[in-house]
């Protein structure tokens, strides 16, 4: 719908935009909720009022929809850093969202990457890096 495509442009404020988003991931349609994981990750740094969800459906059945997740909190960066735990987790999962989770931490949180024997592109650690 334009709804969707305006959120996914950026054209409709976040802080509407997030809460309903969240809701939206209890739907029963996968379809959904992969569209919505989309979404949040489009969105970035701005979904962060997402975490919570998003640290939760990694431990969803599907893989798909744990692979969605761990990438949206890669998209949302440094501010998902309470999602690292999950996302090591992730780690031991299939390659998939084992994939997904490992560009998740380099994105979030490049030394806790390291730590676990990822290679960090430097393009990465420097955008990651803290003044």
């Amino acid at each position: 719908s334009a709804y969707w495509l305006a959120v996914i442009a950026g054209k409709t404020e976040p802080d509407f935009v997030v809460p309903n988003l969240i809701e939206s991931l209890s739907d029963e349609s996968q379809y959904v909720q992969l569209k919505v994981m989309d979404g949040l990750a489009q969105i970035g740094p701005r979904a962060k009022g997402a975490v919570p969800v998003l640290i939760s459906q990694l431990s969803n059945a599907e893989i798909v929809n744990r692979a969605a997740a761990a990438n949206a909190l890669g998209r949302i960066g440094p501010d998902a850093r309470e999602a690292v735990p999950g996302l090591i987790h992730a780690l031991d999962d299939r390659m998939y969202v084992a994939e997904c989770a490992a560009d998740a931490l380099c994105r979030i949180y490049p030394e806790t990457a390291e730590q676990h024997g990822l290679w960090i592109p430097d393009d990465v650690r420097s955008r990651n890096a803290r003044p």
